[in-house]
């Protein structure tokens, strides 16, 4: 079974997207994981998006 917590998804996601583009969007309060999530797979795909969650 393939165990994924949040903190493995918040570091994938970090990973995928950049710190860089992170800072310039801002905090984005109220937005959601799951957006970010979309953005990680609309900038990579989702098998590289992937690859980042495994390696977390």
């Amino acid at each position: 079974m393939l165990a994924v917590t949040k903190s493995s998804v918040s570091i994938a996601i970090d990973e995928a997207i950049g710190t860089d583009l992170i800072r310039a969007i801002g905090s984005a309060q109220g937005i959601g994981r799951h957006r970010w999530d979309a953005l990680a797979k609309a900038i990579h795909g989702p098998l590289v998006y992937l690859s980042f969650v495994m390696m977390a």
